[in-house]
């Protein structure tokens, strides 16, 4: 990473380091540089006019075999755009489509003639064809797309796997966006596992995880489902469909999301009131959906456990506990029920 204190090379400092050693720079470095510091032009090759484009492709008529990609580059003179030479497509050259004769024709008019207009004339060519090519190019990297969120294809494709490819459904939970394409694969896949979960959620916020299944709870039956009796239906046969009570101990859908064991700083943060909390119910809902309930339970480590202190510290029920005893194991007596909290 760089420091604070390192200046930022400017466009017209890149360009002259460029034109003075060419050959130390890559094609493709070089023109996803160049696009980054002209943010107001179109994309090399997506430009409706040639005026839009933010620099200019060139080749220039040699007879040998090019020991570098590009050629130079030329940022003064009648054009306000920078002109790119290079040395790998092309009609001039010894790996040209054009016979060498011609080469040497341009070659000569323009050194000792100063006629540039045949090579003038092939660089209307070379240009839309090098800006096709490095186009074709850019759009299967995803850091080059990435430069430009606003016009990121890749991130579009990847994100169509799973539902989330248009702009319009981006950034529509608390899970980052781009955390989602990194974790395309676990949510595009058909089928919904521990492992996968524990993957995504450890991955997400880099603490330990843990996914505790089958856990049991009271689940409160619909008054519109509940047997009454004289009354007809296809329920009421008694060992099979007959329930006495508004609720009935379930196993079968719940679980439990288990964090830790956190610093007290991690800690604070996964409580409803914490900056991670809405975040974590999204990376689960994301994975899981809305079919099952769940549960948080937060382990704090036995060394962080804070001395509560009235008008001091201490939420009541969160961080606080009433004991005299140095703990011996890490706290993990706070469950939080995901549908309270949750927005």
């Amino acid at each position: 990473m760089a420091s604070e204190g390192r200046s930022e090379t400017t466009a017209l400092e890149f360009l002259l380091q460029v034109s003075e050693k060419p050959y130390r720079y890559g094609f493709f470095q070089t023109v996803r540089r160049i696009n980054c510091y002209y943010k107001d032009k179109p994309l090399t090759g997506k430009a409706f006019k040639p005026s839009d484009d933010p620099l200019r492709f060139t080749q220039e008529p040699y007879t040998f075999f090019a020991p570098a990609t590009l050629g130079g580059l030329e940022i003064e003179g009648s054009s306000p755009y920078p002109r790119l030479s290079q040395r790998f497509l092309g009609l001039f050259g010894p790996n040209g489509p054009m016979p060498l004769h011609l080469t040497e024709y341009a070659r000569d008019r323009s050194r000792h003639h100063r006629d540039h207009a045949m090579t003038g004339f092939a660089d209307m060519f070379h240009h839309r064809a090098v800006s096709l090519f490095y186009s074709a190019w850019a759009q299967s990297q995803p850091t080059v797309q990435a430069d430009r969120p606003g016009e990121d294809r890749f991130a579009m494709y990847v994100g169509s796997l799973f539902g989330v490819g248009l702009p319009s459904l981006r950034n529509a939970d608390s899970m980052h966006h781009i955390s989602k394409l990194g974790f395309a694969g676990h949510l595009s896949s058909l089928s919904r596992h521990v492992s996968g979960l524990v993957s995504l959620v450890q991955g997400y916020f880099d603490v330990p995880t843990r996914v505790v299944e089958f856990i049991a709870h009271w689940m409160k039956i619909p008054p519109d489902e509940t047997f009454h009796l004289g009354t007809g239906g296809m329920n009421g046969c008694l060992g099979r469909d007959t329930i006495i009570g508004a609720r009935v101990w379930q196993r079968q859908d719940k679980f439990q999301v288990r964090l830790g064991p956190l610093s007290l700083e991690k800690y604070e943060e996964f409580l409803p009131s914490g900056k991670s909390f809405q975040a974590l119910v999204s990376v689960v809902r994301n994975y899981v959906g809305l079919e099952y309930l769940w549960e948080v339970n937060l382990v704090l480590k036995k060394e962080e456990k804070p001395v509560t202190c009235l008008g001091k510290s201490g939420a009541l029920g969160w961080t606080s506990w009433l004991e005299t005893e140095s703990q011996v194991d890490h706290v993990d007596d706070l469950l939080l029920q995901v549908e309270n909290y949750a927005h």
